[in-house]
């Protein structure tokens, strides 16, 4: 192989070096990035999944089970069982949202829908998976609503 061959395919691996690092840094979560107002986008739906405890699988775990909602941006939460097992989202008598349960399916997800007309504060929930015990309770994080 000459030296002009050489260089060609030291540049080709280059760029193309390049360009898969560009790429994978734009593929990680669907966000733009710092400083683009994405928190308080409207709309926007945060997308939470649910899955057992690997260490307890009387436990569940939420990726997102603490947020802040903006009632004037039509933001909205979009609950998805990761592990095919069904979850009920309760929030007892106190809910940001008309509905005050949630039944995510075993193989799906489900909405909130929109916040009520007014809600504004902190609100808890429980989540449970089959029996009458949750496997998160009330007192761990919810979601801060705010005007």
């Amino acid at each position: 192989m000459n030296c002009k061959k050489v260089s060609v395919l030291a540049g080709l691996a280059i760029a193309l070096t390049c360009i898969s690092s560009c790429k994978s840094k734009t593929m990680f979560g669907k966000g733009p990035g710092p400083g683009h107002g994405y928190g308080r986008q409207d709309p926007r739906v945060f997308e939470v999944y649910i899955y057992a405890d690997p260490q307890d699988s009387s436990k569940c775990l939420l990726d997102w089970s603490v947020g802040t909602l903006w009632q004037g941006r039509h933001q909205t939460v979009e609950w998805f069982s990761d592990d095919k097992r069904a979850y009920k989202i309760d929030f007892g008598s106190n809910s940001p949202f008309s509905d005050t349960k949630f039944d995510v399916p075993s193989n799906g997800s489900v909405s909130s829908k929109a916040l009520k007309p007014g809600a504004s504060g902190y609100y808890s929930f429980a989540v449970f998976s089959g029996g009458s015990q949750p496997c998160k309770d009330a007192s761990d994080p919810g979601y801060h609503v705010k005007p």
